[in-house]
């Protein structure tokens, strides 16, 4: 049985490791990288809010697209990657096409969550929307470089 001293060297010897794991995740991420995701989404978005008429914000303010930008960022990294998940085996079946009603489905639920900032006609215009904002943010994030390599450099 192990005496209090081997439990407090215990409970430092996990600290230190939790602090190392910490410290090494903030090394690893790149707040650069974020913002440059962010400002692709946002162009991909301004273009597609462009090119698509029925697919607008209700006030069109500079500070409306950025809510809406960080808005489809956020359910891009919080809703979309469960949603693809779920639907993997159709993803590869389809080959990728079910993306496109996944982007449409987001593009839908924040019209439908945040009906005062930002509204899209209906099915056929989140379609291509979705496919739209999919091919935009595609190019872009190539364009930066924001994509990681398909093979190690190494």
């Amino acid at each position: 049985m192990a005496g209090p001293s081997g439990l407090v060297n215990k409970y430092t010897e996990d600290v230190c490791i939790a602090m190392q794991r910490l410290a090494t995740l903030k090394r690893q991420f790149n707040w650069r990288m974020l913002l440059m995701r962010f400002l692709v989404n946002a162009l991909a978005l301004l273009i597609t809010g462009l090119l698509t008429p029925t697919m607008n914000l209700v006030d069109a303010t500079f500070l409306n697209w950025f809510l809406l930008a960080v808005l489809l960022g956020v359910f891009n990294a919080v809703v979309k990657p469960i949603i693809q998940f779920a639907t993997l085996r159709f993803i590869f079946a389809t080959y990728g096409l079910v993306v496109v009603l996944i982007n449409a489905a987001v593009l839908l639920l924040i019209s439908w969550v945040f009906p005062g900032l930002f509204q899209i006609g209906n099915l056929l215009w989140a379609l291509v929307a979705g496919a739209l904002i999919g091919l935009i943010s595609a190019f872009l994030e190539n364009l930066f470089g924001l994509t990681p390599p398909v093979l190690s450099e190494r």
